[in-house]
């Protein structure tokens, strides 16, 4: 993967708008936890994004609309972020839930599945596995 500053501006404001949206979610029940903070901070050096711009993010919120990525291991791995950041504080909110379901429609997964697919990498993530070991069986899902 590229260093983000080597990213074309197009793909900076794609990971822009889903660390954004990240950072929405684990400030929707009003708290951060330490462990919320790991999970985005491994998740932002994934993408090789500002550390700095993260913490500016979640300080002061990021409103922007979010983007639905290209491809469809993209879009699992989108997905797999906002259930890792949801089980950080190893307490479901339902309302963290509801997003992550309502990003899953955005994402153009069949309702359907969408449980389905939420419950196997909830299983995934528990058991600390990551998204690039388990990417053909979610696939397998859909």
């Amino acid at each position: 993967m590229k260093k983000y500053t080597e990213l074309s501006d197009l793909e900076k404001y794609k990971i822009k708008n889903h660390i954004g949206s990240l950072a929405k979610l684990v400030m929707i029940d009003g708290k951060l936890s330490k462990s919320e903070v790991e999970i985005m901070t491994t998740i932002t050096e994934r993408y090789g994004f500002p550390r700095t711009e993260l913490i500016e993010m979640i300080r002061e919120g990021h409103d922007s609309e979010y983007l639905v990525p290209s491809t469809t291991d993209e879009k699992l791995e989108q997905l797999y972020d906002f259930i890792s950041v949801t089980l950080a504080d190893k307490n479901i909110d339902m309302k963290e839930l509801d997003l992550c379901k309502n990003i899953a429609l955005s994402l153009q997964i069949k309702q359907e599945k969408i449980n389905i697919i939420i419950m196997q990498m909830i299983e995934y993530i528990q058991k600390n596995i990551e998204f690039k070991d388990v990417v053909k069986e979610l696939h397998d899902l859909l």
